[in-house]
């Protein structure tokens, strides 16, 4: 693969830098602030918070939440939890933070989507699980 150099002016790097880092999926816990982190949550409905949270408890217990416990936990429907995860992990990630939650078919989160959305899991990265309920249970 080939590079090219692009000049970018200073008011613009920072942007351009977590573009970049979104673009290529590496953003991490420290691309994003707890502050941040802590914000986003208070200004989500309830049903995005728990489904965040739970997905953080849920990998940190190494006990997989699947989308359809998320769904009858919440009682609401497997599309309304799958547009929750995407939704904010946009977010996050726009911003230049970590991906949140995916919704995977495989334990570990590795990809294979198959035809039974009520059983893929909402998985997060134990770093990025961490980070989040240490904001969650925050009073920034």
């Amino acid at each position: 693969m080939s590079y090219v150099m692009v000049p970018v002016p200073e008011e613009y790097a920072a942007k351009v830098r977590r573009y970049a880092v979104w673009g290529v999926g590496q953003g991490s816990a420290d691309a994003w602030d707890q502050v941040a982190v802590a914000r986003l949550l208070r200004d989500y409905d309830e049903q995005a918070r728990t489904v965040v949270l739970r997905a953080a408890e849920a990998a940190l217990s190494d006990d997989p939440l699947t989308v359809g416990q998320a769904a009858r936990m919440l009682d609401c429907s497997i599309r309304e939890v799958m547009g929750i995860a995407v939704e904010i992990t946009h977010t996050v990630r726009a911003a230049g933070g970590p991906v949140l939650t995916l919704a995977t078919e495989k334990p570990g989160g590795s990809w294979g989507l198959g035809p039974r959305p009520e059983t893929w899991e909402l998985s997060m990265a134990l770093e990025v699980a961490r980070f989040v309920l240490e904001a969650g249970s925050s009073d920034l």
